[in-house]
């Protein structure tokens, strides 16, 4: 099967992808920092790509075709007075990334969204 997870970086996503990791599943990570700093992450059947989720043309490109998406990239609450990267990322990206899926796979696939942001 080939998976696609977002947020492999955070603690959730961590503890996903290295269980993932055990199975033959083909794993596609897509991570906003360079992916160097994830070695940990670095298996023969797991591959980061690095991605943001507000960047639609370059997402499109970046997601294989899978049978499974979990979606666990989010931004932590902040208070700030310009802007609402909040909303934008967690909103916003969620959709851009949902029109994304539906667009590079021939068949839907199961989407789990993941949250463990208070």
């Amino acid at each position: 099967m080939n998976i696609l997870v977002t947020g492999a970086t955070g603690f959730m996503g961590r503890a996903l992808v290295e269980r993932l990791a055990t199975n033959n599943d083909r794993i596609v990570c897509l991570v906003r920092q360079p992916v160097e700093r994830y070695q940990e992450l670095n298996k023969a059947n797991v591959e980061l790509k690095r991605v943001n989720i507000l960047d639609k043309e370059t997402l499109v490109k970046s997601i294989p075709e899978v049978q499974l998406v979990y979606h666990l990239a989010g931004k932590v609450f902040t208070r700030q007075k310009r802007g609402n990267p909040y909303h934008k990322v967690n909103t916003e990206g969620t959709k851009f990334l949902a029109q994304a899926v539906m667009n590079s796979c021939r068949e839907y696939p199961r989407f789990i969204f993941l949250s463990s942001i208070a």
